[in-house]
C-alpha cells in the first residue's frame, strides 16, 4: 500500500494556528492613507523617494511634507525641537491628521519653561523620512534639562537617533532628553496598540547609499508582498550562555526557531566567530547576527544573494553609524547589496536598550505585523539610537506558505517551489514522516527541474544515509542550476558524500567542477588539497604535479627577509 502523499489542509490548518498565522481579526493593516513622508528641501532626491514612494503605496499629497534641514547627516537638539514644535506638529495640525494637546510649564528652580504634547487624535500611523532627511540628533551637554533621577551615568547623554526621537513625538516635551525612554508598545501581540494615540509613532526611513537604493525599498518589498518572501535564513551566535551578553544569543536563538516554524531552510551557527567569507549564504530571505564592527564574512563579497524582500539585522553598538556608506558598519553595506528592510544602532545604545529581534521575528512572521509595526514592538526604548531602514508597510508573514503554494501553483509561478518547500519544512517541524514527505516532493511535476527542490529531496535522502539517491539528486540540482552560491554549497557537499560512499572518482570531478565555475573561491586553497589527496589516491600522476603546484602558488612557503645589500645606510641625523 503506497503511503498517502497529499498534505490535506486540515493537517496544515490544525499547524497554521499551532504556529499562529491565523490572527487577521486583531490585525490594523496599513495602507498609504496611514503615512506622512517627510523629506528635505535642500535635497531634490529626497522630494523623489517621497514622490516614488507615494505613487508605490498611494499616499495622498496632502501627507507629503517636505522642511530645509541645514544638514544631511546630524542636526543639534535645538533644531530638532524648532522642527518637532515650529513645524511637525504644527503641519500635521493643520492638515487635519493629528490633534494635540498642550501643557504650557512655566520655568522654575532654574529650568527653563517649556511646553508638553499629548497627541489626543491621530489619522497616520507612520512618519517616514526619506534620503537626504538627516538620521542623528548631536550631544549637547548641559542642554536645558536636569538629569532623569536614578539613570545610570552611561547612557545620561541627549544625542539621539532623529527617528527614534520622532517615535515620541505623541509625548514630546514630556521627559527629559537625556537617555532612552521605556516604549510602552514594547512586545504588543495586537498591532493595533503600536499607535500615535497610545505614544508612538511608527517611524523607518527610506534610505541607503543612493537615492535609487532608497527607492528600490518600496519596490523589493511589493515584490516579495505579490510573489513571497523565499529563500533560507541564517543565524550567527556567538555561543555564549550566561552573563551580561547572553541576551543576545537568545534572542537570535529564538528568532532561528521562529524561522523554523514557519518553515523556512534555517542555518544556525553557534560558534564564536562570524560566518566566514568562504561560507555558501545562498538565497538569503532572514539574516540575523552579531558582533562585528564592520560588514565582513559572505557580506562583504562583491555579489551577495539577497532576494526582494530580504531582511538583515547585525547586532552591533554602531551598526548604523552612516546608512548612507556602502561599505562602512552594516546598515548602509546590506541597503547596497539589496536588503529591503534593515535596523541599527547610530551610537552606543548597550545591549538591553537595542532590537530584541525574537519579538521582531515573532511580530512579523507569525503575527502578520508590518514591518514598522514588528520593527517599533521589539524596541524596548524610544528617544534613543535605533534606526529603521525600509518601508514600514511591508508585510510579508501575511500569508502561510499553504496559501503560497496554492496561489503560485494556480498561476505557475517559478517560486512556487520555494513555497512546497516550506510546506514540507512545516510538516517535518510537525514531526510527520520524512520519507512520505520526501516522495511528496519527488513526485511534484517540477521536481527534477528545480533546484530548490531537488536540493531538499538530496538531503532527505542523506539525512537516512542513503548515500546513493542522495548523490543522483545533487547531481540533477546541479543540472537544474541553482545561483552561484547554491552551487558552491551543493558541489562540495557532493563530493563529501561521493568520498563517503566509496566514489573517489566521483568525488575528485565534483571538485575539479567546483574549480572550474569558482576559480576565485576563498576556499579555493582547502578544495586543492582535497584534490591533491584524491589524485594521489587514484594515482593521477599528471594531475597530482598539476595540484601540487597550484597549492604552492596559492600558498607558498614561508621565508625569512634578507635586506638588500646595496643599500648605504645613512647615521642618525646624517
Amino acid at each position: 500500500m503506497k503511503p498517502c502523499l497529499s498534505l490535506r489542509k486540515s493537517v496544515v490548518l490544525r499547524w497554521c494556528l499551532v504556529c499562529g498565522w491565523l490572527v487577521a481579526g486583531s490585525r490594523a493593516w496599513g495602507d498609504g492613507g496611514d503615512v506622512v513622508l517627510l523629506f528635505n528641501r535642500r535635497v531634490p532626491q529626497s522630494l523623489e523617494v517621497a514622490r516614488h514612494y507615494a505613487e508605490k503605496r498611494l499616499v495622498p499629497t496632502n501627507q507629503i511634507l517636505g522642511f530645509e534641514f541645514q544638514d544631511q547627516v546630524a542636526i543639534t537638539r535645538q533644531d530638532y525641537m524648532a522642527f518637532a514644535e515650529d513645524f511637525l506638529i504644527k503641519e500635521l495640525e493643520r492638515r487635519g491628521l493629528a490633534r494635540f494637546r498642550k501643557e504650557i510649564v512655566p520655568m522654575q528652580a532654574g529650568r527653563p519653561g517649556r511646553v508638553k504634547y499629548h497627541l489626543t487624535e491621530s489619522k497616520v500611523r507612520y512618519l517616514v523620512p526619506t534620503y537626504g532627511v538627516p538620521w542623528q540628533i548631536r550631544e549637547a551637554p548641559g542642554w536645558g534639562e536636569a538629569p532623569t533621577p536614578g539613570m545610570p551615568a552611561a547612557v545620561k547623554r541627549n544625542e539621539a537617533c532623529l527617528d527614534n526621537e520622532l517615535a515620541v513625538l505623541p509625548r514630546h516635551g514630556q521627559w527629559p532628553f537625556d537617555g532612552p525612554l521605556r516604549n510602552v508598545c514594547f512586545s504588543r501581540t495586537n498591532a493595533a496598540e503600536i499607535h500615535p494615540t497610545q505614544g508612538v509613532f511608527i517611524v523607518s526611513r527610506l534610505d541607503g547609499p543612493s537615492p535609487e537604493i532608497a527607492k528600490a525599498l518600496v519596490d523589493k518589498a511589493l515584490v516579495a508582498e505579490q510573489e513571497g518572501l523565499w529563500g533560507r535564513a541564517y543565524f550567527d551566535l556567538r555561543n555564549i550562555t550566561n552573563g551580561a551578553y547572553a541576551p543576545g544569543d537568545r534572542w537570535i536563538t529564538n528568532a532561528s526557531t521562529v524561522a523554523r516554524d514557519v518553515g523556512f531552510e534555517t542555518v544556525v551557527d553557534n560558534r564564536p566567530a562570524v560566518f566566514n567569507n568562504a561560507f555558501p549564504m545562498s538565497q538569503i530571505a532572514l539574516y540575523f547576527g552579531w558582533y562585528e564592527g564592520t560588514v565582513t564574512g559572505p557580506f562583504a563579497l562583491s555579489s551577495v544573494e539577497f532576494g526582494p524582500g530580504a531582511l538583515a539585522y547585525h547586532l552591533h553598538s554602531f551598526s548604523a553609524g552612516n546608512p548612507r556608506s556602502s561599505t562602512a558598519n552594516w546598515v548602509g553595506p546590506f541597503l547596497a547589496k539589496g536588503v529591503t528592510f534593515t535596523m541599527g544602532c547610530t551610537a552606543e545604545p548597550y545591549l538591553g536598550f537595542t532590537p530584541q529581534v525574537d519579538v521582531f521575528a515573532e511580530s512579523l512572521l507569525k503575527l502578520g505585523f508590518t514591518a514598522g509595526e514588528a520593527a517599533h514592538n521589539c524596541l524596548p526604548v524610544l528617544s534613543w539610537q535605533t534606526v529603521v531602514v525600509g518601508d514600514p508597510l511591508y508585510r510579508p508573514g501575511v500569508k502561510n506558505p499553504i496559501e503560497w503554494a496554492d496561489e503560485l501553483g494556480a498561476r505557475n509561478s517559478p517560486q512556487q517551489d520555494w513555497a512546497e518547500l516550506r510546506k514540507v519544512n512545516l510538516h517535518l517541524r510537525a514531526g510527520r514522516d520524512p520519507e512520505v514527505l520526501r516522495e511528496y516532493l519527488i513526485q511534484l511535476p517540477f521536481a527534477r527541474s528545480s533546484a530548490v527542490i531537488c536540493e531538499k529531496v538530496a538531503d532527505l535522502f542523506a539525512d537516512k544515509g542513503s548515500y546513493d539517491a542522495a548523490t543522483e539528486w545533487a547531481g540533477l540540482a546541479l543540472k537544474a542550476g541553482g545561483t552561484p552560491q547554491q552551487r558552491v554549497r551543493v558541489l562540495r557537499t557532493l563530493a563529501e558524500w561521493q568520498r563517503l560512499y566509496g566514489q573517489p572518482a566521483d568525488s575528485l570531478n565534483s571538485l575539479n567542477q567546483f574549480t572550474l565555475e569558482f576559480p576565485g573561491h576563498p576556499d579555493l586553497l582547502a578544495v586543492r588539497r582535497e584534490q591533491l589527496r584524491l589524485a594521489k589516491e587514484l594515482g593521477r600522476t599528471e594531475q597530482t604535479q598539476f595540484l601540487q603546484e597550484e597549492i604552492l602558488r596559492l600558498d607558498p612557503p614561508k621565508t625569512n627577509a634578507v635586506p638588500a645589500t646595496n643599500v648605504t645606510v645613512k647615521p642618525s641625523g646624517k
